[in-house]
């Protein structure tokens, strides 16, 4: 996601990239990833840089 700031990289896309194929599409892995990615960005940052775009995925903000 930090490779492609402010575009949005869909669920697809980061199993593709991330997870091995064995990993089920429907799984809520990537939900449960991004909750603990979140959570240690806030405590970092202060804010929460990850945004969802319904429909189309998570989008990790630019830099200010």
């Amino acid at each position: 996601m930090m490779l492609n700031q402010g575009r949005p990289v869909s669920q697809e896309e980061l199993l593709e990239h991330v997870w091995d194929s064995s990993v089920n599409n429907f799984s809520n892995s990537i939900r449960v990833h991004i909750s603990a990615l979140r959570k240690k960005l806030r405590a970092a940052l202060g804010h929460d840089p990850i945004r969802n775009r319904i429909g189309e995925g998570y989008v990790m903000e630019e830099a200010e």
